[in-house]
């Protein structure tokens, strides 16, 4: 997993205590069941924010991006 597009806003940070990012990169597993589990988790976070959900087609990352 990565964290990308961090934040390093000083008065969000003296305000939250922490830096902010707002999406992670996801390395798929090749298990399927475990591949299920994390599209399943996308598809609920994407459906929240007012995207469609990723379809597994074999990739080897999941993009998470929230706002």
């Amino acid at each position: 997993m990565y964290v990308l597009n961090v934040q390093q806003d000083s008065a969000w940070i003296a305000r939250e205590g922490w830096a902010y990012a707002d999406a992670i990169l996801v390395a798929l597993p090749r298990q399927e069941n475990m591949r299920r589990a994390l599209f399943e988790r996308g598809a609920r976070e994407a459906r929240r924010e007012g995207f469609s959900p990723d379809v597994d087609d074999g990739q080897r990352y999941l993009y998470l991006w929230w706002d």
